[in-house]
C-alpha cells in the first residue's frame, strides 16, 4: 500500500504540478516512510525491511 501511495502521489505531481522526481528519489521516499511506519509500531513491515 505504501508503494502504491507514493507512486500515486508522484503521478499527481507530474499531471497537476508538472513536477517529476527520479526513481531513486521515489525509492528513498518509500524507504523513509516505511521506517516511520516501523517506528510507529508496524512490526510486520519491520520484519521485511532489512536493517530495521
Amino acid at each position: 500500500m505504501l508503494t502504491t501511495w507514493t507512486i500515486w502521489n508522484e503521478r499527481n505531481a507530474r499531471v497537476f504540478r508538472n513536477m517529476a522526481a527520479p526513481p531513486t528519489v521515489l525509492l528513498d521516499n518509500i524507504k523513509r516512510e516505511a521506517s516511520f511506519w516501523v517506528a510507529a509500531g508496524a512490526k510486520k513491515l519491520g520484519s521485511i525491511m532489512p536493517g530495521e
